[in-house]
């Protein structure tokens, strides 16, 4: 049997009452999990219509995934989608699934736009409860706070550590001389090199990095893309093998009334985007509007 044969819960498609299940009134379909109906039966129309809109629970796919926790893999959620398309079209698939079984997932779960089936379409969205800072005693402390904030786009790897770097240094361009700034760069190296206590840098894997520059209200404002290009050369081979391994990158420049400044910089292995992605489709995306610029 394939290992990905194993049973999906089925959440069902139901009639619902008038009100709307989720609280207010919205003009696009409002999902919530039932058990009636096959999924693959959309409601009646004549029966279910509330005004001009009707009411549909989650798909299968996106109700067993909101089972699975922040600490299931990517593996475990492709497991869920797999499992779901075995169950449906009683097609075994390799483990792993073969990049043409991948595509083959692929294209049946487009199959279903255009069709009856178009509003049955999985989101892949699963809801995590997160928090945020509302307020701060000063923009000093802001920065503190900030350089803390977790990326909401990254996964991280289990068990990944999670890197903070207090840099003392005052925030510079790298657009400054080049003579000054391959000083800098230099001397950030030896300092972190030193203060690094024996840890080897983090290779070949994916890093999500986030910088927040501490910036002197009184000082030349600098771009916050230009405060980070010469730092970024500082942190390879001590936080990092190289800075292509950063797939996520996050910028944050807070100005205060003071006259030092400095970097927080925040590091974390993670997963590669593509890590959860059913198949690589090579083909070229499709774009609404503009046109592709070529030289």
């Amino acid at each position: 049997m394939s290992p990905y044969a194993a049973s999906v819960t089925t959440t069902t498609w139901k009639n619902v009452s008038p009100a709307p299940p989720c609280g207010h009134q919205r003009s696009i379909p409002c999902r919530r999990p039932s058990p009636a109906a096959p999924w693959r039966s959309l409601p009646d129309a004549a029966s279910t219509a509330h005004g001009s809109i009707v009411y549909m629970s989650l798909h299968p796919i996106d109700s067993a995934l909101q089972l699975l926790t922040e600490h299931n893999t990517p593996e475990e959620r492709l497991a869920v989608i797999f499992s779901f398309y075995t169950q449906e079209t009683s097609k075994v698939l390799a483990a792993p699934p073969t990049s043409r079984q991948r595509q083959d997932v692929y294209e049946w779960l487009l199959s279903m736009r255009g069709t009856v089936k178009a509003a049955l379409l999985p989101d892949f969205i699963v809801s995590r409860p997160t928090r945020r800072h509302v307020a701060a005693l000063s923009p000093r402390s802001k920065m503190s706070l900030l350089a803390q904030l977790p990326c909401n786009a990254c996964e991280p790897v289990p068990d990944a550590v999670i890197q903070h770097w207090p840099i003392q240094v005052e925030p510079w361009s790298a657009q400054t001389d080049h003579a000054r700034n391959t000083k800098l760069k230099a001397a950030v190296t030896d300092m972190l090199k030193e203060f690094s206590r024996g840890r080897l840098p983090t290779v070949g894997s994916p890093m999500c990095i986030s910088v927040t520059s501490l910036v002197p209200r009184g000082s030349h404002r600098k771009d916050a893309d230009n405060l980070l290009k010469g730092l970024l050369d500082s942190l390879a081979t001590v936080i990092y093998g190289n800075d292509d391994q950063i797939q996520c990158l996050t910028s944050r420049r807070v100005e205060y009334a003071g006259d030092v400044g400095m970097y927080v910089v925040r590091a974390q292995e993670v997963y590669a985007w593509d890590a959860d992605t059913v198949w690589d489709d090579p083909r070229e995306p499709t774009v609404q509007s503009g046109r592709r610029v070529v030289i």
